[in-house]
């Protein structure tokens, strides 16, 4: 199989694709069928950005629902398939779509979201972060905040939280502190309270203390929870909108969450919060002084 994906050549393999597919349902159940995929679709999405300028994929041939369906049916069909070839079966499915369909941000959320169901069929509550297949999910994840490069596009994806939400506490505190690195670096503003609701659930286990994991007394090293409670400070500071009333909503939603840090957090997170309000309160008596030089002018032409 892995022959012919090397021989032929990328045309026949589009025109075949279902039809190879098949036969790799079929293959005998010790045979590495992962491989052969994930070798299959990284050529074609070789071919698709090298072909861009011409077309790239023919629009007769659906090539991420094609792949996307028979995965899933080989996944479902060989039980016996370790979790971590699972995810990195999704992990080269989700590469393709961000090759060939860069546009199509909906087919990125297909992943993850079966990616979630084929977890829930084989009983995976909980993901180690240590393990391979914590490792593969990782990969999986950051995939569309390396190439979305907005979070707020990220957070629009109704399936990654719920994915995140599967991984043991450190998984949960190494993904947070990649997501708020990232919100941090690329100055992404957070603009409306649903945005910040979203953020600052996933970035809970920096924010609180976890059922999992261990109090802000005992973690191992302290000069590692005094960096990331920084870097907490400095996404407060983003969670921000040019619309005053939503401002004032933001930062009572963002106090409601990081109060709940206790004594050691706050002392942290809750200055910026004190700031930005300060900050807010000097912007509402500008629109009042604003608002009452209208209303003199309106008068007077009035008169």
């Amino acid at each position: 199989m892995e022959c012919i994906i090397q021989v032929f050549p990328d045309e026949m393999h589009l025109a075949t694709l279902n039809n190879f597919l098949g036969a790799c349902a079929q293959l005998h159940p010790s045979v590495n069928v992962k491989n052969i995929i994930i070798s299959l679709i990284d050529r074609l999405a070789q071919y698709a950005q090298r072909e861009d300028e011409s077309g790239g994929i023919p629009s007769d041939i659906q090539l991420f629902d094609i792949f996307s369906k028979e995965i899933e049916y080989i996944i479902s069909d060989r039980r016996d398939m370790p979790p971590e070839d699972i995810v990195s079966l999704q992990v080269s499915l989700i590469n393709m779509a961000h090759k060939c369909y860069p546009e199509r941000v909906d087919y990125v959320d297909t992943v993850l979201e079966v990616t979630k169901k084929l977890f829930d069929n084989i009983d995976l509550t909980r993901v180690e972060y240590s393990t391979p297949v914590g490792r593969e999910l990782e990969k999986l994840l950051k995939i569309p905040i390396n190439n979305f490069g907005n979070m707020l596009t990220v957070l629009q994806l109704a399936h990654f939280v719920p994915l995140i939400s599967l991984y043991d506490f450190e998984g949960r505190k190494a993904m947070s502190c990649y997501i708020a690195d990232d919100v941090v670096e690329t100055e992404t503003y957070i603009p409306s309270v649903e945005q910040v609701e979203i953020l600052l659930s996933v970035l809970a286990p920096l924010a609180e203390d976890q059922s999992d994991g261990p109090t802000a007394n005992e973690w191992e090293d302290p000069e590692e929870f005094v960096e990331e409670q920084g870097l907490m400070g400095r996404v407060i500071h983003l969670l921000r909108s040019p619309n005053p009333d939503m401002q004032y909503q933001i930062l009572s939603c963002a106090r409601k969450h990081l109060g709940q840090g206790g004594p050691k957090r706050i002392g942290f997170t809750l200055p910026p919060i004190v700031v930005s309000a300060f900050q807010l309160s000097k912007q509402f008596h500008d629109i009042k002084e604003t608002v009452s030089s209208m209303l003199i002018e309106l008068i007077i032409m009035l008169y």
